[in-house]
């Protein structure tokens, strides 16, 4: 495990946030670390929503990134993302941008935030922010400047203001139809501290989970995420992130079947697969080659069919 040591005690009640044990049960803590089942199941679906978001304006320069879509089991997942823009014009610019960072950099900086929840055992820590980003980017052994902390506390800050709400529909035992929505948000920011009129804080409390509220079992059920899953460019993170997600929901199966369609979407190349196939398929096999040199698949297929064959475990 990575040796982070908290700088403060963290602003939540410490028995409130703990992870119980029974969390890192299928999670091999040498070279894994855990993220919720009932969140990273959530997350599973986020390329798919992304490919459908809308724009709302709300009021004073707010407006909001939307889109809603139905599980297997036809709840409803919706992602909402806020921000600012002082029209629709720079709204619509920063469109794509946002979705393409909720993708890529920023879910690999909350996969971090989970990294360091695991060393902490909690769901809600404090810690430096040099040392998160540390963690985000193992491979980085210089020193971070002041504007790569800035655009780092801004990507907390987007994640801070995504969320998902999940929705359930069930009935009274008098028979009357109700519906139940829990919002998610990626994460929240309890807390920073900093030099005074510095616009980036020196150490963070981040909370991952609201400890208040009962999901269900799932809530605290592990699912198993490679360390070096870190050590991946941010382009590639969403693949690395569906695959793992997948692999915790079918722990006897040692491959997964997946359609090649939606891997090129998971990998960030289905404009790509339209333009030229041909060069999308060497695209998705070197994202493959580099999951597989990080642990997070044994193999892949050397020709790429339209049904591929990962091994997994």
């Amino acid at each position: 495990m990575t040796d982070i040591s908290p700088s403060s005690q963290a602003l939540l009640p410490l028995e409130r946030a703990l992870i119980p044990c029974s969390f890192y049960k299928n999670i091999d803590v040498q070279e894994e670390f855990g993220v919720s089942r009932f969140l990273i199941d959530r997350i599973a679906y986020l390329s798919r929503l992304l490919e459908k978001m809308s724009l709302e304006y709300v009021q004073d320069c707010m407006w909001v990134l939307f889109s809603e879509i139905k599980d297997s089991r036809n709840h409803s997942i919706r992602l909402e993302h806020r921000f600012q823009a002082t029209s629709f014009i720079e709204a619509e610019k920063l469109y794509s941008k946002i979705s393409s960072q909720l993708a890529g950099i920023e879910l690999k900086i909350w996969l971090a935030c989970w990294r360091v929840a695991n060393d902490f055992h909690r769901s809600s820590f404090t810690c430096r922010l040099s040392k998160l980003m540390n963690v985000t980017y193992p491979e980085t052994h210089s020193s971070f400047s002041t504007g790569d902390k800035i655009t780092f506390f801004l990507h907390l800050r987007n994640l801070e203001n995504t969320k998902f709400l999940f929705t359930t529909c069930y009935k009274t035992k008098k028979g009357k139809e109700m519906s139940q929505t829990i919002e998610l948000p990626l994460l929240r920011l309890i807390a920073h501290a900093g030099r005074p009129g510095s616009m980036v804080p020196d150490q963070l409390t981040i909370c991952l989970m609201n400890s208040d509220l009962d999901v269900g079992k799932m809530a605290y059920v592990g699912a198993a995420f490679k360390n070096r899953t870190l050590e991946l460019h941010s382009d590639d993170t969403q693949l690395a992130t569906w695959i793992q997600a997948r692999k915790s929901q079918r722990k006897n199966e040692s491959a997964l079947q997946v359609d090649l369609e939606f891997l090129f979407t998971q990998g960030g190349l289905s404009r790509t697969a339209l333009s030229n196939r041909r060069h999308a398929k060497k695209l998705l096999k070197n994202k493959l080659q580099r999951l597989q040199d990080k642990g997070v698949i044994c193999s892949f297929p050397e020709c790429l069919d339209e049904i591929v064959l990962l091994i997994v475990r």
